[in-house]
């Protein structure tokens, strides 16, 4: 079974899959990119000429509104219209049905020069009357129906003004009652526009003309370029007020609230009735009416299937030509792989002289000299781990020997402190003792670390031993805040520089001298400044001395001045990864002054 497996864990076989792979995912992105990018090209094409159909067809509904405009307004000044409006208290009986049926001609007349006009109706309101004139009929009734409808409310709010309504149902007007195309007029497009006579102030009559609205359907009927696809205009609220599909009348259309309320043009994409497509919008100049063309998706799909069947096969014919140059190609390649292979299994059976042989002018080859160097450098790495192990032996008995030598110098200490007080020599008994403090703290001393107050109290003891030894004219100054005496330094950091004050700023002083020490916290940093008003250092001086500190090789060795500063530093930069300085200022005049910075941490 592990044989037939094993194929699958070859280094050429691997290759030639991953290969094929990679060759195959980047042909599929590449081609799916270009596809969906002329999918997005056939969309753009698809909304700019919809776009550009709709400004064709925005031109003929513009002029249609204008026109009813025009007749609303030639209406109302029909001498017969303004006699109805303008006589009526006046007449009675027979004058005023001669009257009205003097109106009902005149506009019987005009409706049949109009043949886009469906009827038309005249109320008027001081009569409570209305003349209904269709094809063939003439009708004058008192329909107290209609002032109460939102047709004669409309009328009456936007006076003088001709406003339009949509998918408005037969019923609502009483001739259509009598007509045979009643059952087959669903919805009924009005234009609507409250009227006076000439010398009246107020509106004393209501004008309807009435259309059929596949009048209005016809004007965008040619704008189809497709079976599945559908134009139609809303109104304001978004009601579908002309369709080719009359079912659709007078309902709200899915994707007008999704258009933008900024903008006349344009497309989107949506899914509200579970089918993807494309909605093109083109807002109606001045007329509050806007031009929806909803286009399937399927219909891009369509024009895009010979481009999917060429994709399809140029990944196919891709897959083929790359399996059969990566096959060719990497068994090519990686045939020093196996030379390799075999001899890594000898090495790993213990063969530690196992050496490559066969070593081409490439990576491999480089590959095959560095094993060779790492086989020959197992056999050093074996010698030198024994040679550790026993180097190892070696310090953890020196170790042992080395816990000793401190126990027996503190009972030296302890003896000779002991003396001094019974000879009553005070100086020398203070002294032991300080010393004895002194070398506990570096004894016992379990890392690299302390706090700012153990390297006070150190230093402390320290200029106490020197001035046992130079005399006591030292007089040493600690200011610093007991917030930062737990702030975490290098141990030992300050011994050198009081060490440096006292050999080296004092000795023309006779040793006589102020040594101050003080700290503050400055942005996250700890700021440590130590003074002394010794002899300080000419500018040949100082510059030797700072060239000393910032030498990088610490295995140097030197004489005189810096070399306790640059062990301070190098210390200070291997445990604080540079984040720290140390800045050195001497003058003749004004003595010397070590300021050291490193981050502020508490132990």
């Amino acid at each position: 079974m592990k044989r037939w497996l094993r194929p699958v864990g070859n280094v050429k076989t691997q290759l030639v899959a991953s290969f094929l792979l990679l060759t195959v995912l980047i042909v599929t992105a590449s081609l799916g990119i270009f596809y969906f990018l002329v999918l997005d090209i056939l969309q753009k094409r698809s909304e700019d000429s919809t776009v550009l159909l709709f400004n064709q067809a925005e031109y003929s509904i513009v002029q249609f509104r204008s026109e009813m405009e025009k007749l609303s307004k030639l209406i109302q000044v029909e001498p017969a219209v303004q006699n109805y409006l303008e006589e009526f208290p006046e007449l009675q009986g027979f004058s005023l049905m001669e009257l009205e049926v003097t109106v009902s001609r005149r506009l019987s007349q005009i409706l049949n020069n109009y043949t886009f006009l469906d009827s038309i109706y005249l109320y008027n309101h001081d009569a409570g009357k209305v003349i209904e004139i269709m094809k063939n009929r003439e009708l004058v009734t008192e329909d107290d129906k209609f002032f109460g409808s939102s047709l004669y409310m409309l009328g009456k709010e936007n006076y003088p003004r001709l406003e339009w309504t949509g998918a408005n149902p037969a019923s609502l007007f009483s001739i259509y009652a009598y007509s045979d195309t009643a059952m087959t007029t669903p919805t009924i497009l009005s234009a609507i526009r409250g009227i006076k006579s000439l010398n009246g102030k107020e509106q004393s009559g209501t004008l309807v003309l009435n259309l059929n609205e596949q009048v209005l359907a016809n004007i965008f009927g040619t704008l189809y370029t497709s079976p599945k696809s559908n134009i139609y205009i809303t109104n304001t609220d978004g009601v579908i007020i002309s369709d080719r599909n009359k079912t659709n009348l007078g309902t709200t259309s899915l994707y007008f609230h999704d258009i933008p309320a900024n903008q006349s043009h344009g497309s989107f994409t949506s899914e509200a009735d579970g089918t993807k497509k494309q909605i093109v919008y083109y807002a109606v100049s001045n007329s509050g009416w806007t031009l929806i063309k909803e286009i399937p998706f399927e219909e891009f799909l369509k024009d895009t299937r010979m481009i999917q069947w060429s994709v399809l096969g140029l990944i196919i014919v891709s897959t083929l030509v790359s399996f059969i140059l990566a096959f060719y190609l990497i068994k090519a390649l990686t045939s020093p792989l196996r030379e390799l292979s075999n001899a890594m299994i000898l090495l790993e059976k213990g063969e530690l002289g196992s050496t490559i042989y066969s070593l081409p002018n490439n990576e491999f080859g480089r590959l095959g000299r560095h094993f060779n160097r790492m086989s020959a450098s197992i056999l050093k790495l074996v010698e030198d781990n024994k040679r550790i192990e026993n180097e190892k032996s070696q310090q953890e008995m020196n170790a042992l020997q080395a816990q000793i030598n401190p126990h027996f110098l503190y009972n030296t200490l302890n003896s000779l402190k002991m003396m001094a007080q019974m000879v009553q020599a005070s100086h020398v008994a203070e002294g032991i003792t300080t010393l004895g403090v002194i070398l506990k703290g570096i004894f016992k001393a379990d890392g690299p670390l302390c706090s700012l107050g153990e390297e006070v109290e150190f230093t402390q003891n320290y200029v106490k031993i020197m001035n046992y030894r130079f005399g006591e004219r030292v007089t040493y100054v600690v200011d610093v805040p007991e917030a930062l005496l737990s702030s975490k330094v290098v141990r030992f950091l300050l011994q050198p520089i009081l060490e440096n004050a006292f050999l080296h700023g004092f000795t023309e002083e006779f040793y006589t001298g102020v040594i101050r020490l003080e700290a503050h916290a400055d942005e996250g940093n700890l700021v440590i400044l130590v003074s002394d008003t010794g002899k300080g250092m000419n500018d040949a001086e100082l510059n030797s001395v700072r060239a000393r500190v910032a030498e990088e090789n610490i295995g140097m060795v030197h004489s005189g001045k810096g070399i306790g500063l640059r062990n301070v530093y190098h210390r200070m930069r291997l445990h604080f990864k540079g984040a720290c300085s140390l800045h050195i200022e001497a003058s003749p005049a004004n003595g010397t002054t070590i300021t050291i910075v490193m981050p502020l941490g508490r132990v």
